[in-house]
């Protein structure tokens, strides 16, 4: 017996999908573009590898809460089958009460599987974010 053949969007459709998601600040659009084994992992000092549907939830909603003008500056995007690799500047204000934005250059690696997300790791230039922010010297 044969399964059913079951359209999926290309990986090219998928990164669109998603990446417009992501400039929509949509919670549940970014999670509905998502596999159940979903594993979100932002590569910073302290941060462990985010897995679960509410955890994902709580983890892109504080991005959102605290960076409420986040923005992504597409800068390259790779695709290949069932990966695609999205190079970006993240802009955002450092406070709501400050003018000052900080920017920083990204990189998201981005695994697919049937049509869905499963596997996000994001890459920021922690130097230049902490230097940014106030975090390090000169």
């Amino acid at each position: 017996m044969t399964e059913p053949i079951t359209a999926h969007p290309s990986t090219t459709e998928l990164a669109a999908q998603y990446n417009q998601a992501w400039v929509d600040h949509d919670v549940e659009a970014i999670l509905g573009l998502q596999g159940d084994e979903m594993i979100f992992h932002l590569h910073m000092p302290g941060n462990a590898p985010v897995s679960g549907v509410e955890a994902l939830r709580a983890q892109f909603g504080l991005f959102f809460e605290m960076w409420p003008d986040l923005a992504f500056d597409t800068t390259r995007l790779d695709i290949g089958h069932e990966l695609y690799v999205h190079e970006y500047e993240m802009r955002a204000s450092r406070s709501r009460d400050e003018a000052a934005e900080v920017a920083v250059a990204a990189v998201d690696v981005i695994r697919c599987r049937e049509g869905q997300v499963i596997r996000k790791d994001t890459y920021l230039d922690t130097l230049a974010l902490s230097h940014q922010l106030g975090a390090t010297g000169a």
